[in-house]
């Protein structure tokens, strides 16, 4: 992952991964221009790159592996401009920039304070009842309908 304080689009500054999972990872991260916390997703998929130690960029392998990494970036770009242009409805993530840098992809998104689903369910000792479940999917349901 990238260091604390690391500095992405000259405006950025990386604090502490948020998630990470097959395709990527995600830093809390600090606009310095508009002087709030967003949330950076970087393109890093697992097993189609690596990260060098003394720049913090991104390398892949060649051949058929370098492809299939930039054919995921593509994906990547398209998933930000999907998401940038169903801006606005309360239940989708806003997205304020996406660009390349260190030999990847980035986009930067709205950050929203909470837990992930899996650590809620943990708090709820693994049990919602029917009302719970239907307050928690009704927003997501009506994101997918949107």
């Amino acid at each position: 992952m990238l260091p604390l304080g690391f500095v992405l689009n000259k405006h950025y500054i990386v604090g502490r991964m948020l998630g990470h999972g097959g395709f990527g990872i995600t830093y809390l991260t600090y606009d310095t221009i508009l002087s709030r916390c967003v949330a950076a997703k970087e393109f890093f998929p697992f097993g189609l790159s690596a990260r060098r130690p003394e720049t913090f960029t991104v390398t892949n392998m060649t051949g058929d592996m370098l492809e299939a990494f930039q054919r995921g970036k593509e994906k990547f770009f398209e998933e930000a401009r999907s998401l940038a242009g169903l801006a606005g409805h309360p239940n989708i993530v806003t997205i304020h920039d996406f660009f390349e840098g260190n030999g990847t992809a980035y986009f930067v998104m709205t950050y929203y304070e909470g837990c992930d689903f899996s650590q809620y369910l943990k708090n709820t000792r693994d049990k919602l009842s029917f009302p719970e479940t239907m307050r928690l999917l009704s927003p997501i349901m009506n994101a997918l309908d949107y």
